[in-house]
């Protein structure tokens, strides 16, 4: 069973302006579809201790969730050389997006990251 929140967001839309900080684990965890797609835009992940963004799969997806696209879209990850993500983004210091392996012949997309905010809103 999962510890995450479930919230009831319409996917296929945008979140905008959002502060996500300080979280023991993940800051916004979300699951796809094969067709939904979210853009998390304009918001702020700061401090959180594994990761400021996970896409995750479910466990009985079996495969079927890897359609739908995140797009993270000018946000502010804690430094300004942005996000960390092994092949997005080695480099960045700021909080970490990662996907999550689900079974063993699968994996989800990487996100789409489009230029990430130098600074603090």
């Amino acid at each position: 069973a999962s510890s995450f929140p479930t919230p009831s967001v319409p996917f296929g839309s945008m979140l905008s302006h959002l502060t996500v900080e300080k979280s023991g684990d993940v800051g916004l965890a979300t699951y796809l579809g094969i067709v939904n797609n979210l853009t998390v835009a304009s918001s702020s992940f700061v401090g959180n201790a594994n990761y400021g963004v996970r896409r995750l799969l479910s466990e009985s997806s079996r495969g079927e969730e890897w359609g739908g696209t995140l797009t993270l879209s000018n946000n502010w990850w804690g430094d300004a050389s942005g996000p960390t993500h092994v092949t997005l983004n080695p480099v960045g210091m700021g909080d970490a997006i990662g996907y999550g392996l689900s079974h063993a012949w699968t994996r989800t997309p990487d996100p789409i990251i489009v230029p990430w905010l130098m600074g603090a809103p």
